[in-house]
């Protein structure tokens, strides 16, 4: 660790190589050195002195811990170093095991959901067989078209519980990820082609993928299936307005966003909003699991799914996908 007295106050953005060699932060002597770079940024008075030692986890930096002092005269020594160095290893180990207790939990709630799925599904696939042979019978032999209405009606209510058993059968298996290297305007302009249907009259859907390839290792199935989701969703919540999907290079891998004109999501239902059986979709054969799925599938692959809501409407779907390659089963529980 290195001490730098009279340092501005500022705020590590990005932690060098350096710092895990040394084992402490690495503060650069003035306030003025390293701000045009991106590396510091000033947020507040200057202090006198200040100490500072990161958060590791399983080899990564998680974050910083810094002590300052704003009087005259203090100054921290190899002591203090040694305490907040002690401090900052206990700390990174309680998240450690607050982050693998969510995790366990998490396991184990997705391995319930699946087990219920995979039985609900058995059980109602029969039923609604006969319920689809049924109707069709009774359509070849009647005439009234108000009768033929009510079995349009019927048959539409059972496509949509089909729908629902299709969804619970795909939540209960375990499918492997066949990761290769993909390129995600093509993920993005196959869905496009599938999502048509769910395009309210007069809402435009603007796309931004770019001229570059954007590359990642991933199952593009998978994928793909995420995206008609996300973008389906998108088009069935927007009555008027625009949909917008656009794709952006990140140092961490590659962004799909896609953002919506519907109306805003309570910040209590984006808690649960990836729940099952919780549905953003005001109308339409909405049942809540594509969501659930989704983030299933891009958990997977290592990558993120983060979803924002304006002020008074509107809402932003993120998927952040690192260019490595899969590790896990996306609905293993």
């Amino acid at each position: 660790m290195k001490f730098y007295p009279l340092a501005d106050r500022v705020v590590i953005k990005r932690v060098k190589e350096e710092t895990k060699s040394s084992g402490g932060i690495i503060i650069p002597d003035t306030a003025q050195e390293k701000p045009q770079e991106g590396e510091v940024v000033s947020v507040g008075p200057p202090s006198v002195d200040w100490v500072g030692a990161p958060l590791v986890s399983q080899g990564t930096t998680i974050g910083v811990i810094v002590v300052q002092s704003y009087t005259e005269g203090v100054r921290f020594q190899e002591e203090d170093k040694a305490i907040l160095n002690f401090v900052s290893e206990q700390v990174a180990m309680a998240i450690e095991r607050k982050r693998a207790q969510e995790n366990a939990i998490e396991a184990e709630r997705r391995a319930s959901v699946g087990q219920l799925a995979g039985f609900i599904a058995h059980e109602l696939s029969t039923p609604l067989t006969n319920i689809s042979h049924l109707t069709s019978a009774i359509g070849n032999q009647i005439t009234s078209a108000t009768i033929r209405e009510k079995l349009d009606e019927i048959e539409t209510e059972r496509r949509r519980a089909a729908d629902i058993i299709r969804g619970l059968h795909a939540l209960s298996q375990n499918h492997s990820i066949a990761a290769v290297a993909t390129d995600l305007r093509a993920i993005v302009e196959s869905a496009l082609g599938q999502v048509e249907i769910y395009r309210n009259e007069g809402v435009h859907l603007d796309v931004e993928v770019g001229d570059a390839p954007v590359l990642v290792q991933v199952d593009p199935g998978q994928i793909e299936e995420v995206v008609v989701n996300l973008i389906g969703n998108a088009l069935d919540v927007t009555s008027r307005g625009s949909v917008r999907v656009r794709l952006e290079e990140r140092p961490d891998g590659a962004a799909i966003i896609v953002s919506d004109m519907g109306r805003r999501i309570r910040k209590e239902d984006l808690a649960q909003l990836f729940d099952p059986f919780i549905t953003i979709k005001g109308r339409g054969p909405g049942v809540g699991l594509g969501l659930l799925m989704s983030k299933q599938i891009v958990k997977a692959h290592g990558g993120t799914i983060e979803v924002t809501s304006g002020p008074e409407k509107g809402s932003t779907f993120t998927i952040v996908l690192p260019k490595g390659k899969s590790h896990e089963d996306p609905r293993r529980g």
